[in-house]
């Protein structure tokens, strides 16, 4: 935040959008570019750090290709003993023991009561 500060401070010019958005350059994208000629050299670093950033996202949240299709194939394949079942890394995940049986039941259905009141006083206001 300091930095962001700093630059406006330098550069009265630059918007939001220029510190905001770097671009696959790191320079802010083709408006600001042609709004303020070329960003500071600063902008490169702030640029490099969100690249850094979206590189460690994508190592530890997102999944390949590959990762993808095969969730997409095996989640298709499962049918219907699939349903209404929790599905992760292409297998199913049995039930936990509180949801199976007459005390599941009986929590279900007060969990469903107190959500659907919830839902139903957010409808009123």
């Amino acid at each position: 935040m300091a930095l962001r500060h700093e630059l406006v401070r330098q550069h009265p010019g630059l918007c939001a959008p220029c510190l905001d958005n770097p671009g696959p350059s790191g320079r802010g994208d083709a408006q600001c570019r042609h709004l303020h000629g070329q960003l500071p050299r600063v902008q490169l670093r702030v640029g490099t750090d969100l690249k850094v950033v979206r590189a460690l996202a994508n190592a530890f949240l997102l999944r390949t290709t590959e990762e993808g299709s095969r969730s997409l194939v095996s989640g298709t394949t499962f049918g219907e003993q699939s349903y209404g079942r929790l599905w992760a890394d292409d297998e199913l995940i049995p039930a936990a023991s509180v949801l199976l049986g007459k005390e599941g039941y009986e929590f279900r259905q007060k969990e469903l009561h107190v959500y659907i009141s919830a839902h139903r006083q957010n409808q009123k206001h």
